[in-house]
C-alpha cells in the first residue's frame, strides 16, 4: 500500500432501490461517516473535493488532473512508478438517490505495447473507512479517513460514497506505459469501469542513508492477536521503507534470586513470545538497522521484580539487572543481531523520577559490559536542557525532538515528528523531505499501534469517546493499514529519490560532459531545499498543521518535485550510459 492519492469521482447509472447498507466487520460506517465522505467528495465539484483529501490526487507527470470531472463511468487514474516501488491510486463511487448492493471491484492485470504484463497479483485493492476520531481537547468527535480494508463487497446508501485505495507494485525489468481496467459490479451486474495507467520508469532507486524506525510494542491488550502477527508486523515495516522497529521483548527469569539465570527461549510475563522468536522474526522481514533495545525498560525491570520479589534499585536487583545486560549482549553477538541500542527509560525529562531512574539504569548498563561495551540511546525531550546535562556521557544515540546537532552529538535521531497516524500528508513530508536535508542519521516515530488505555480496543475506545495512536490497527487477521502508514512509505520514497539524485551528482559534477546536467539538478535540489524553513524548531509543536515549516505546500507540491526528481535521474543516467559506452 501507498500513499499519493490519484482520486476520480463518478455517478453511474440509476439503480432501483436495494436493501440498507451492510457495516463493514471493522469500520464504524454510518450517517455520520457517509456525511463527512460527502463533503470530501463531491460530484458536482471534483477539484474542490480533492483538495479536501488527506493525499492528493493529481498525476505528477502531466499538467492537468488525471480525473477530468464527476459523472463519467470511464475514467482514468494514473500514476508513475519506479521499480520495486508501490504507488496507490484512490477513487470514489457515489450511489446517487438509490443504494447499490454488494459493490464489489473486479481488477484486470496490467500490460504494456508489447504484452508484458503486471500481474493482477501485483494489484492489492481496499475499501478506505472512516473512523470516528476525538478532537485533541477529548470531544469533538470527527470522521477521517484511517483504515484500509480487504472486502470482498460492499453496500453504498442512497447519496453515499465509498471510497476505494488501489496499491500497484512494480518489479524490476518493466518498461513503458501498462493499462488495465477496475470493473464495478453490485450484485453481478456491471455498473461502469475506470482505465488504470502506469507509467513505469526504468529506475532502480537506491536506499537514503537513514536509519527508519517505529516503536512496537506487544503486551496483554492483544493476546488474541498475537505472537502469530509479529513476522508479519515485521515485514510490513520493511515493506513501508522501515529499517528498524523497537524491541521490547527480553528474556525469561528463571530459577531463585541465589541462583538466577535468563532464557531466551521463553516468553517474559509481559511479553507473548521469546525474544529469540522475536529477533528472528526481525532478521527475516529483512529489518537489520540498528535498533532502540527498550527490553531492558520495564520488560525486563518487571520480570526480575515479579519472579523475584526485589524492589527496583536495590543492592539485589541491580546485581541481578547487570547479569542480565550482560546476558542479552553475549547472546546478541552469537546471534549476530544488529546493533542494540540499550534504552532503559523513556523521555526521562517527563518527571524527576524518570530522569532519577535513566541515571541509574543507564549507568549499570555501562558498567556490565567491558570494551568495546555497549552502545545507549534515550529520547530526550525537546526545550529542557536538564536531561541532556544530567545524562551526559551515559547517553550515545540521542532521540531529539528536535533539530539534531544543537547539543553537538555524533550521531543524532529525531524522535517523533510525523502524525501519530493522523495526517498522512504531515508524515510524508517528515519521513521524505525533511527526513534528507535535516541530516539525521535516523528517523524513529511513534507508534506502530497504541491504545489511549491498556485493554481498550478501536472500537471500544471510540465508545468512550478516546483515540489511541495507530499508524496501523490491530485485527486477529493481521494489522491493517491507514493511510497515513501507506504516507510513511510514500516519504520514504521521496528520499530515494532525492538520495539517488544526489549520488548520480556527486558522480556527473567532476565529469566534463555531465557538469552542466549535474549543475542543473543542483539547482533544483537546492530551491527544494530553500522551500523548507528549518529554523522554526520543535517538529512536534505544529504536527497537526504540516509541521509548520512550509503551510503553503499541498501533498501535490511534493508529486511535482517527485517528477522534477525523477527527470534528473532519467537525465543524469541516460548521460553516465552514454558517456561509458
Amino acid at each position: 500500500m501507498k500513499n499519493l492519492l490519484f482520486c476520480v469521482i463518478f455517478q453511474l447509472a440509476f439503480m432501483p432501490a436495494l436493501a440498507a447498507a451492510r457495516p463493514l466487520s471493522f469500520s464504524l460506517w454510518g450517517d455520520q461517516a457517509d456525511k463527512e465522505i460527502q463533503l470530501r467528495f463531491q460530484p458536482d465539484s471534483p477539484r474542490a473535493a480533492r483538495g479536501l483529501l488527506p493525499v492528493h490526487a493529481q498525476n505528477p507527470l502531466e499538467s492537468g488532473n488525471s480525473g477530468r470531472g464527476g459523472g463519467k463511468p470511464g475514467l482514468e487514474l494514473r500514476c508513475f512508478v519506479s521499480w520495486d516501488e508501490y504507488e496507490p491510486l484512490s477513487f470514489a463511487v457515489y450511489a446517487g438517490g438509490n443504494p447499490w448492493k454488494d459493490v464489489r471491484l473486479e481488477l484486470t492485470g496490467l500490460e504494456n505495447k508489447d504484452k508484458d504484463s503486471i500481474s493482477a497479483e501485483n494489484l492489492d485493492v481496499r475499501v478506505v473507512g472512516y473512523w470516528p476520531v476525538t478532537g485533541d481537547a477529548g470531544k469533538d468527535i470527527y470522521f477521517h479517513p484511517r483504515l484500509l480494508e480487504k472486502f470482498s463487497s460492499v453496500d453504498i446508501p442512497a447519496n453515499g460514497f465509498r471510497q476505494f485505495w488501489i496499491t500497484i507494485y512494480c518489479p524490476k525489468g518493466k518498461k513503458g506505459t501498462y493499462r488495465g481496467t477496475v470493473r464495478i459490479f453490485s450484485l453481478d451486474k456491471l455498473l461502469g469501469k475506470v482505465d488504470i495507467t502506469a507509467d513505469i520508469v526504468p529506475l532502480k532507486l537506491e536506499e537514503p542513508k537513514i536509519n527508519y524506525g517505529f516503536y512496537y510494542n506487544l503486551d496483554s491488550r492483544w493476546k488474541g492477536f498475537y505472537p502469530n502477527n509479529i513476522a508479519a508486523d515485521f515485514a510490513d515495516m520493511r515493506e513501508h521503507g522501515l529499517t528498524s522497529a523497537t524491541v521490547f521483548f527480553c528474556p525469561a527469569v528463571i530459577g531463585s534470586s541465589e541462583n538466577m539465570d535468563f532464557d531466551f527461549n521463553a516468553a517474559p510475563a509481559l511479553f507473548p513470545v521469546s525474544l529469540n522468536e522475536a529477533m528472528i522474526a526481525y532478521d527475516q522481514s529483512g529489518l537489520s538497522g540498528p535498533l532502540p533495545f527498550l527490553g531492558v525498560w520495564y520488560g525486563l525491570l518487571g520480570e526480575i521484580s515479579l519472579k523475584t520479589g526485589l524492589k527496583e534499585n536495590t543492592a539485589g536487583f541491580n546485581e541481578l539487572y547487570v547479569q542480565a545486560i550482560r546476558a542479552i549482549e553475549k547472546q546478541r553477538r552469537e546471534k549476530g543481531w544488529p546493533r542494540f541500542l540499550y534504552s532503559p527509560e523513556d523521555e526521562p525529562a517527563a518527571t524527576p523520577e524518570k530522569l532519577k531512574a535513566a541515571h541509574t539504569y543507564l549507568r549499570l548498563i555501562r558498567q556490565a559490559v567491558s570494551p568495546p561495551g555497549v552502545e545507549t540511546y534515550m529520547t530526550l525531550m525537546s526545550g529542557d536542557r536538564k536531561p541532556e546535562k544530567e545524562l551526559a556521557g551515559l547517553v550515545d544515540v540521542p532521540g531529539f525532538l528536535v533539530l539534531p546537532g544543537q547539543s553537538g552529538p555524533q550521531e543524532a535521531w529525531i524522535y517523533n515528528g510525523g502524525s501519530e497516524g493522523r495526517h498522512p500528508a504531515l508524515d510524508r513530508f517528515f519521513f521524505g523531505i525533511y527526513a534528507f536535508f535535516s541530516n539525521a542519521q535516523g528517523i524513529y516515530q511513534w507508534v506502530y499501534q497504541w491504545p489511549a488505555e491498556l485493554d481498550l480496543a478501536p472500537r471500544e475506545e471510540y465508545k468512550q469517546g478516546k483515540s489511541g495512536w495507530y499508524y496501523t490497527y490491530p485485527s486477529a487477521g493481521g494489522s491493517i493499514p491507514s493511510p497515513a502508514w501507506e504516507a510513511v512509505r510514500e516519504g520514504v520514497d521521496d528520499a530515494k529519490y532525492l538520495f539517488t539524485l544526489t549520488r548520480l551528482i556527486d558522480y556527473c559534477r567532476d565529469r566534463a560532459r555531465l557538469r552542466p546536467a549535474a549543475l542543473a539538478a543542483q539547482r533544483d535540489l537546492e530551491k527544494l531545499k530553500n522551500s523548507v524553513n528549518f529554523k522554526k524548531g520543535n517538529p512536534q509543536s505544529a504536527a497537526h498543521l504540516l509541521l509548520g515549516w512550509a503551510p503553503e505546500w499541498k501533498t501535490e507540491v511534493f508529486d511535482q518535485w517527485r517528477a522534477v526528481l525523477a527527470r534528473h535521474i532519467i537525465i543524469l543516467t541516460e548521460l553516465i550510459s552514454e558517456n561509458e559506452q
